[in-house]
């Protein structure tokens, strides 16, 4: 291992440690708040704010302007060029929050409902303030502060997470959703804004934001395709199938985000801002990649398993008997699970590569494929066909999109990924027979919730035994833990 290898390594240990910290507490706090809300507001509820937040990501996307990624990996921008970008921010930030507030009456004539006067004046807030973050939140992104940003996602989004409790046992039904979204937004703009050491300067200049653009417009725009790719099934499910019906499809696609919370999330904040300094090193970034992937495969492989097998028991025990339509389309999206884990780690490659323009193509033809999927599932008239050919459309991004990052990006091949893969398939099939015979026989049948745990311990502790005896918990020990 040359030196590179090992700085790579500690980089990734250390920032991947802290962001596990926070993201993890983070995750804990965001289930037992999910848990009690679900047991408070009604599916409807749900529908209802999910059609309107499927509209967030595109307005923090136009007013973000592709400027986070842009700044983690520029080199050359000064304290007055960062002032000019964010005062640059704050005026799109300004006309954007307006224009999302005003979006109401657009909705209440799509979605027939007029619910969406107040409600998208009421998650304005939450569009301003998460722009006003972003110049502060790169910043400290690129110093690689891991530590203190986790510690403050964490506190604002307990905060929102209690505030929207309390929102909904006073009666306020779906506005509860605001507050836990809300609430977080101002708290982490606030704390990051003072924690960053950022400062206004006097003065501004476009060239600032100029120094950064070709790279921040290809980010831009595969924000922006990739938006439509992850967000139309929503925006045309409550179109076209009802707001419960979405309740119902958001709740099974949302538990199938968890993973990615899971085991990416704090991967992925990481990557770009250490890989991006080894640039010049592409056997460096590879090698470490590829590890990388190794523990995802060896991890999400077999949760698609496990998830796929106890979709039933997962839906009642976190959200109970009420939301038992959205078994069905969960375990559909159960099957491509590993694959989310794994693609959403892609990205930061691409950004640290410097290929931001590949990204932007990749995304565009990925969501053609995605968006033509949708439709025809929209059409066909049920949101288990949707979830169907959704899992269908990422398992050909998938293909897709790892060939030409290991190709163009890391000057390797997919054989080299595929390497990656047996052993986490080996160490999936054991757990798998084994749980699926201990639901086969009843075991606790009357009980969700110790069948639940009986199957989550045998099924853990067969995986743990299946890469024991593969060798693949010593690489998990040597790559991560140890030096």
């Amino acid at each position: 291992m040359n030196e590179n290898d090992n700085n790579i390594k500690k980089e990734l240990r250390r920032g991947v440690f802290y962001t596990a910290i926070g993201k993890y507490s983070s995750l804990i706090a965001n289930f037992i708040v999910n848990m009690i809300l679900s047991r408070i507001l009604s599916p409807r509820d749900y529908g209802i704010v999910a059609a309107l937040m499927v509209f967030m990501p595109f307005f923090l996307l136009l007013s973000e302007l592709g400027v986070g990624p842009a700044i983690i990996q520029s080199r050359i921008l000064n304290k007055f060029d960062l002032s000019s970008i964010f005062k640059v921010l704050t005026l799109f930030s300004l006309v954007l929050s307006a224009v999302f507030g005003f979006s109401g009456f657009f909705l209440v004539s799509f979605y027939h409902s007029t619910v969406y006067y107040g409600l998208a004046w009421a998650m304005a807030p939450i569009l301003f303030f998460s722009i006003m973050a972003i110049v502060p939140m790169a910043i400290m992104q690129r110093e690689q502060r891991f530590k203190e940003l986790n510690l403050i996602n964490f506190f604002a989004y307990t905060s929102g997470g209690l505030s929207g409790i309390l929102a909904a046992l006073s009666g306020l039904g779906y506005y509860a959703l605001v507050f836990t979204n809300a609430v977080p937004a101002i708290m982490n703009f606030l704390w990051i804004y003072w924690k960053s050491d950022f400062h206004i300067k006097k003065g501004f200049s476009l060239q600032s934001y100029k120094k950064i653009s070709s790279y921040s417009n290809n980010q831009l725009g595969f924000g922006l395709v990739n938006y439509f790719s992850r967000n139309l099934d929503n925006i045309l499910v409550g179109r076209f199938l009802g707001p419960s019906a979405l309740g119902f499809y958001n709740k099974s696609y949302q538990l199938l985000t968890y993973p990615n919370t899971v085991f990416t999330a704090v991967v992925t904040p990481v990557l770009q801002p250490v890989l991006a300094n080894y640039i010049d090193d592409v056997n460096a970034v590879r090698e470490s990649y590829l590890k990388i992937i190794r523990i995802l495969f060896l991890v999400g492989i077999p949760l698609s398993l496990f998830l796929c097998l106890n979709s039933r028991l997962v839906i009642l025990f976190i959200f109970g008997n009420q939301w038992q339509p959205a078994i069905l389309p969960f375990r559909i999206f159960t099957f491509s699970i590993w694959i989310q884990i794994v693609i959403s780690t892609t990205g930061s490659i691409f950004q640290a590569m410097n290929l931001p323009r590949l990204l932007l193509i990749l995304g565009g033809v990925n969501t053609l494929i995605t968006v033509s999927f949708i439709v025809i599932g929209i059409w066909l008239g049920n949101i288990s066909t949707v979830a169907l050919l959704v899992d269908l459309a990422y398992f050909i991004n998938f293909f897709l999109t790892f060939s030409f990052l290991m190709k163009n990006a890391l000057a390797g091949s997919m054989s080299q990924l595929f390497n990656q893969m047996w052993r986490p398939l080996i160490s999936g099939v054991l757990p798998t027979l084994m749980d699926g015979l201990f639901l086969y026989l009843g075991v606790f049948a009357s009980s969700v919730f110790l069948q639940t745990i009986a199957s989550s311990v045998i099924f853990t502790s067969l995986w743990f035994a299946s890469i024991f005896f593969t060798g693949d918990l010593k690489f998990i020990k040597r790559g991560l833990i140890s030096d």
